[in-house]
């Protein structure tokens, strides 16, 4: 599946989250992620699609409340290069619960000051159902973040804990792998990527 064509809406939003939640209870809290990317060109908002693959598990009744991409304690990034470099949209996309068929839309914004429901202090994305919604997702879930740069991309150092979520009064963190675009500052302790790796890793042209 094609999750930079088939994950796109129709209005100016770069973002865009689908969370299916799976049957069944997790034993242990756990929360994991890759972000890949794709060369589209004219094919898109930007000319690099990202897909943030995530997945959690949390004990029984802990459903998701939101879920953060910390940008990292060092990052020197500011909120308007954020803006200008990374682009997503307000309305998120869709969560659908195992239990719960009816769709329910989810909110994305940047929080410049962290989330201080988990202590974190630097940047981050968050991602969270409608405060209209009838019921959030549920303890056991996956879900794609599409969103869109014209910067190419660069490995994401790793040991991380940028993924984190709050389901509940509980919370964890995880590690995110993959790529993020090569942004002139510094956001979640990016490699830089020479153009012609990235041209041979990902067909651009």
């Amino acid at each position: 599946m094609d999750n930079c064509r088939t994950l796109r809406f129709p209005q100016l939003a770069a973002v865009a989250v689908l969370i299916l939640v799976a049957a069944g209870a997790a034993l242990a809290s756990d929360l994991s992620g890759e972000i890949t990317a794709e060369y589209v060109g004219q094919r898109g908002i930007g000319e690099w699609c990202y897909t943030l693959a995530v997945t959690w598990q949390n004990e029984p009744n802990r459903g998701l409340s939101h879920l953060n991409l910390s940008l990292g304690a060092g990052t020197d990034c500011s909120e308007s290069e954020i803006n200008s470099d990374v682009l997503w949209g307000v309305n998120a996309g869709m969560v659908i619960s195992s239990d719960f068929t009816r769709e329910i839309l989810c909110l994305a914004q940047y929080e410049g000051n962290g989330d201080p429901s988990l202590n974190i202090t630097e940047p981050v994305l968050k991602f969270e159902p409608h405060p209209g919604s009838i019921r959030g997702p549920g303890a056991v879930g996956w879900g794609r973040l599409v969103f869109y740069s014209d910067k190419p991309p660069a490995q994401i150092v790793t040991p991380n804990s940028f993924l984190s979520q709050k389901f509940g009064t509980y919370s964890s963190f995880g590690q995110v792998t993959g790529v993020f675009p090569a942004l002139p500052c510094d956001p979640v302790a990016s490699q830089e990527s020479a153009w012609g790796e990235v041209k041979a890793l990902y067909g651009a042209r």
